[in-house]
């Protein structure tokens, strides 16, 4: 088994204000980008080997839907990088989830 180097970083001094950050990829979990919309929620979740997550939000935030694209042929995307999915519809399986909420 692969041994992983994790290096530990320290995002707050204790003389600086609080910083919010986001995950902007994981290469442990071979995601190569997320990116997020305004209301700092992921909408897009991109996989190096080119499967894609895209989310979708109403305006309080509760997610509404997850659209997971797998393509058949595995393609490389580069870090900080979001794929266009293939034009072909045959060239990924497409499933979407919804989520219903009760009051």
């Amino acid at each position: 088994m692969e041994q992983k180097n994790f290096k530990r970083i320290k995002l707050n001094a204790p003389d600086s204000p609080p910083v919010n950050v986001n995950m902007i990829w994981d290469a442990n979990s071979d995601i190569s980008t997320i990116q997020y919309n305004s209301l700092n929620l992921p909408n897009v979740i991109q996989f190096s080997e080119g499967h894609q997550n895209q989310y979708t939000y109403d305006a309080a935030g509760q997610k509404l839907s997850l659209t997971n694209y797998t393509l058949h042929n595995v393609i490389n995307v580069p870090q900080g990088q979001i794929s266009p999915l293939p034009n072909n519809a045959g060239d990924y399986t497409k499933i979407t989830t919804g989520y219903h909420y009760k009051n």
